[in-house]
């Protein structure tokens, strides 16, 4: 049985990750940006339009988008492990990738990279997204920290 330091900090914290989840979601059906390929064209793109394109940032150095998939692994293990040491190293290599993502000003709009969309402005979806990705591991790592054992050592917690 895991030691919990109180059935209302663990209750508050699941609640703020369950509403971390659903700001997630939320950002995925916001407008996120503003971008144009000319200066008297542009068009609006939602966030699920933006995580479709995410993999193929890596084929142009942007590294933002696996922010998404460290978000659901910081969930996962804040859910499923009780070592507070698992959490923080992945809260960092997630740091790391929404650091990436803070400079995201263009992309590509063709395949041979002639032409690039270039962003107007921001929308509440890409900050709902900031804002969601910068406090997970926060939440994460105070769950795993509540979840803890504190009668086992680190090398019995597994």
């Amino acid at each position: 049985m895991k030691f919990m330091a109180s059935w209302r900090a663990e209750i508050t914290l699941k609640f703020a990750l369950f509403g971390l989840i659903l700001l997630w979601i939320a950002s995925l059906t916001a407008p996120v940006a503003r971008a144009s390929t000319e200066p008297s064209v542009s068009e609006v793109f939602m966030g699920h339009d933006i995580l479709l394109m995410g993999p193929f940032g890596i084929l142009v150095g942007e590294f933002g988008w696996f922010a998404n998939i460290t978000f659901g692994l910081l969930l996962l293990t804040s859910f499923y492990s009780a070592r507070v040491e698992r959490t923080a190293v992945l809260s960092i290599f997630h740091l790391l990738f929404v650091a990436s993502a803070l400079g995201w000003n263009s992309w590509p709009a063709d395949e041979g990279g002639a032409r690039y969309y270039i962003i107007n402005a921001h929308f509440w979806g890409y900050y709902s997204w900031f804002a969601c990705v910068f406090a997970m591991p926060l939440f994460s790592v105070a769950h795993a920290y509540s979840r803890r054992d504190p009668t086992l050592t680190n090398d019995e917690a597994q």
